[in-house]
């Protein structure tokens, strides 16, 4: 991520505020509007097409939404919003690309997010399974990699050899920690 950061700074003007916003995503913040950044900011994908890690040199795409501060947003969360809404828009359409915030994408964004989370969650190549936060946790859904893991025909076949407690997907010795773990998740969220 350093070398991907030090390509998007040598990128765009001193003035240019950039932070990393976690993992592989960073926020830029540019003076002007987005019509005078245009042209900057999509040259931005064609900047950043490699990445160093461990003496090596590997390559890799960038996705990047933009907004336009006061006039798509009145607020910097609205605006981060928006600009998310946008980056969103084009990781399900063309990656390695960019686009502009614009109204049209709100609906498009919320009926395809939700066909896409449930793909992701489908097709995880790593195990996602969402139970209850109570005293003998219920299992409500495992993806196909936990159904798997478990030799199980189906969720409905995982659940009763669980007895639909996650509990039975622990070890004996490692209960005791996941239920004080359980009970501190619970207690934060009261």
């Amino acid at each position: 991520m350093i070398s991907v950061a030090n390509d998007i700074r040598a990128h765009f003007k001193k003035e240019a505020i950039i932070g990393r916003s976690g993992g592989d995503e960073f926020c830029i913040v540019l003076p002007g509007t987005a019509q005078e950044n245009a042209k900057e900011i999509q040259s931005l994908n064609e900047a950043v097409q490699y990445f160093e890690a461990n003496g090596q040199k590997h390559r890799c795409t960038l996705s990047a939404g933009y907004a336009d501060y006061p006039q798509q947003a009145n607020h910097i969360s609205e605006l981060l919003k928006k600009a998310d809404t946008a980056l969103y828009h084009v990781k399900l359409h063309d990656k390695n690309g960019v686009a502009c915030y614009n109204c049209s994408m709100d609906q498009q964004f919320r009926s395809q997010i939700e066909f896409s989370d449930r793909e992701l969650i489908q097709n995880m190549p790593i195990a996602s399974l969402i139970y209850t936060l109570d005293q003998d946790p219920k299992v409500l859904y495992a993806n196909p990699a936990w159904i798997e893991i478990f030799g199980c025909t189906g969720l409905d076949d995982f659940l009763q050899m669980l007895h639909g407690s996650v509990q039975n997907m622990i070890i004996p010795s490692e209960r005791i920690l996941f239920q004080i773990d359980i009970q501190q998740i619970s207690k934060k969220r009261k």
